[in-house]
């Protein structure tokens, strides 16, 4: 007879059993594994059905290239977190911004290299004047 580090009383599992309950089969492991294979990429593919609040922006009246830079930045910032964390950011500091791209670029699965680290900062940089001038009320212009 044994004693946990609390002093309760360690009784031994029947035979066949581990100490947390029956051994499953061989066969039934395999089938569970089986399962959740099956079921992975439907998992992984659930999150990018949905839009999530903040996830989109209207661009369509933006300039060409800060379109083009908006798609960039859309696809190379989701793959790591939602849009909403940065298009929602109250940052004020373009300085802030530049460390922020930076430093999203040293995750190894963000897939952001030197010239789509700019892309995305030209777009935060747009986007956040604009919406800066849009809160203080001064009509929508190009920044």
């Amino acid at each position: 007879m044994t004693t946990n580090y609390r002093g309760d009383v360690a009784v031994p599992p029947p035979a066949g059993q581990s100490p947390s309950g029956p051994t499953p089969s061989r066969g039934s492991l395999r089938s569970h594994f089986a399962v959740a294979l099956l079921l992975m990429p439907l998992m992984g593919c659930a999150g990018h059905e949905t839009t999530r609040h903040g996830d989109r922006v209207d661009v369509s009246k933006y300039p060409e290239e800060i379109r083009d830079a908006y798609r960039v930045f859309a696809f190379r910032c989701s793959r790591c977190h939602t849009l909403a964390r940065p298009l929602n950011a109250r940052i004020d500091d373009p300085q802030h911004w530049v460390r922020y791209v930076r430093r999203m670029r040293r995750q190894p699965s963000s897939g952001i290299d030197d010239r789509n680290g700019e892309t995305i900062l030209k777009f935060l940089l747009y986007y956040h004047r604009a919406r800066l001038n849009q809160d203080a009320g001064a009509p929508e212009q190009q920044p």
